[in-house]
């Protein structure tokens, strides 16, 4: 099979896992009843704000610990999560360095080229 053939085969599998998505809220909207979606949707509303209260508050923590991790130059472990402090790269105008290393050949010793990596993504239209 072709990389074409498998990313087509790839796309069919996705556009398969939202029709069968969509088909199975359909089944459910035939078998639930209207008192059960209403007693459904006051559990959400009753519940929904608190778990936005619970993100809202983790997204600030997470934000306070990156600032905390980053200024203390460490990873830092609790019970459940790690804060793990990675530092910055390094990188170079390999442009301007490809030039320099015409005329000295010798830098091209310490030039290590990593391995190819593959992401796929949706293509927009």
């Amino acid at each position: 099979m072709s990389v074409q053939e498998l990313l087509n085969e790839y796309s069919n599998n996705l556009a398969g896992v939202d029709t069968f998505k969509m088909e199975k809220d359909k089944r459910y909207g035939m078998v639930i009843t209207p008192e059960i979606k209403a007693a459904l949707e006051n559990i959400d509303r009753e519940i929904d704000p608190i778990i936005e209260q619970f993100n809202t508050r983790a997204t600030e923590l997470a934000n306070l610990i990156k600032a905390e991790v980053v200024a203390a130059g460490e990873t830092v472990s609790g019970e459940f999560h790690q804060a793990v402090f990675v530092r910055g790269r390094t990188s170079w105008d390999s442009k301007s360095l490809e030039g320099f290393a015409a005329a000295h050949p010798e830098i091209l010793q310490f030039k290590t080229i990593g391995s190819p990596s593959v992401s796929i993504k949706a293509r927009s239209k």
